[in-house]
């Protein structure tokens, strides 16, 4: 499948064979898979913002209230009375939830410790990675749970720290002064970016990352399998995304470029135009347009 249409406003999550997007009313609208119930967000209102996981999605309203729905082997969608959010996550196998006071709330699969969150203090951001959870502090410190098999969760010496990102196995932080932090599976040098600087931005797919550069231009590190990190060319790029194996930059001009794993059309996306948010995940690429149509590039979905 080449393109698909819905005309919606606002922010997109993608997970795994299906997207969610928030609609102009607040409420949320599906595409795609839905065997898991992944597709029971009609009822969803006043959203402000939303997460996927592999098979799961969780959505935020405006009064700090979290919604959850999908594959639910583990309670990670039991998330009734969760209030006074200021952000939602999904990990693979688990969901978490940032309150205003700065601690954090953990549903889901408890076997790698990915949950114990309980002890979190003064936490302005979460990242969820395939079986693990970071949380970045006010004051620019990391810590992290869950599964550390191959270092994803040594980030106890990392400090300045203004965003966080995972690949699922790997996990970058990103510095105030534009320099990058990063640890985890590295067997492709997805981790090699200590060199990196004047970076605005990350994304992670499985096992490559990408950084936008204050000038437009684009770094990337790892895997160079089906030339997903041929990104040296892009230049006038506004934004990032990453799929697991597909790399989406937005130009300043509302064009997208996609370089990757194409197969199934996930970076079919040169004749799309006047996009303003762009998204990937899985095998996905997601494209918003400025009069709110949503464009979606890959393969057909599994109702």
């Amino acid at each position: 499948m080449e393109e698909l249409k819905m005309n919606l406003v606002g922010q997109a999550a993608i997970g795994y064979g299906f997207c969610v997007q928030i609609l102009e009313n607040g409420k949320a609208s599906h595409w795609g898979a839905g065997e898991y119930g992944q597709d029971k967000v009609g009822k969803w209102k006043n959203l402000v913002s939303l997460s996927a996981g592999y098979a799961h999605v969780l959505g935020l309203d405006k009064n700090g209230k979290a919604y959850a729905t999908g594959f639910d082997p583990d309670g990670r969608c039991k998330m009734g009375g969760w209030t006074e959010l200021v952000q939602v996550c999904a990990g693979w196998t688990h969901s978490l939830g940032l309150k205003k006071d700065g601690t954090v709330l953990a549903k889901g699969h408890p076997m790698d410790g990915q949950c114990k969150v309980q002890d979190w203090r003064n936490i302005v951001q979460l990242c969820a990675g395939s079986n693990y959870s970071l949380g970045l502090q006010k004051d620019g410190f990391v810590v992290a749970t869950g599964a550390d098999y191959d270092g994803q969760c040594a980030v106890g010496l990392w400090e300045n720290v203004v965003s966080l990102h995972s690949g699922g196995f790997h996990s970058l932080g990103l510095c105030a002064d534009g320099r990058v932090l990063a640890t985890g599976l590295n067997e492709d040098g997805q981790c090699n970016v200590a060199h990196w600087e004047n970076i605005l931005s990350l994304c992670a797919g499985r096992n490559f990352t990408l950084g936008l550069r204050t000038d437009g231009t684009v770094l990337a590190a790892g895997s160079t399998a089906d030339d997903r990190c041929r990104v040296e060319h892009w230049q006038d790029i506004a934004m990032i995304a990453c799929g697991q194996d597909h790399s989406v930059g937005l130009r300043s001009d509302g064009t997208v470029l996609a370089q990757g794993y194409n197969e199934d059309g996930r970076c079919n996306v040169s004749h799309w135009k006047d996009i303003v948010a762009i998204y990937a995940a899985f095998d996905h690429t997601a494209g918003l347009r400025s009069d709110g149509t949503l464009l979606i590039a890959g393969p057909e979905p599994i109702e």
